[in-house]
């Protein structure tokens, strides 16, 4: 719903190094009244973009998670907060150059068991779609049928 220009840097820069998940509420109810029109015969779980866990312990938080609890809660749509993992520590895509970040998540996700036929994958920004494609192989190669992306910011 929103283009990651100003004032939206600032903001979730605010969230990321400043501690502060406040914004995400917000963001999470835009997101959700915004959300793209879904196939009411079709079951989808939410599933936000996963941090390392030390990075984790590192921001006391991950927003993402944030986002998608906010959005469930909304929309009705079940989470799935447990299926996706990063598995390896890697720089943040922010600090990368677009040629980096095509592969610095390669081989960065795992999952837990087996995923749902359909997801819907919940991030803040998306940029070169690096977090898009590299979570969506790691599922489709598990056996989900159909995986959307939803971010609440795009970079023009």
């Amino acid at each position: 719903p929103l283009l990651y220009e100003f004032p939206m840097g600032a903001v979730l820069s605010q969230i990321k190094q400043g501690k502060n998940p406040n914004a995400l509420y917000w963001m999470a109810a835009l997101m959700a009244d915004l959300a793209p029109p879904l196939p009411a015969t079709e079951a989808f779980k939410l599933i936000p973009i996963p941090m390392h866990p030390i990075d984790r312990l590192l921001r006391g938080f991950n927003q993402t998670e944030i986002l998608c609890r906010q959005i469930s809660f909304k929309t009705g749509l079940p989470l799935d907060l447990g299926l996706l993992h990063k598995c390896k520590q890697t720089k943040h895509q922010a600090e990368l150059k677009r040629s980096e970040r095509l592969t610095n998540l390669q081989h960065s996700f795992n999952l837990s068991r087996p995923p749902p036929e359909q997801v819907i994958l919940i991030d803040d920004v998306m940029t070169t779609g690096a977090t898009a494609i590299c979570t969506a192989k790691a599922l489709k190669e598990a056996g989900c049928k159909k995986v959307y992306f939803w971010a609440c910011c795009r970079t023009p």
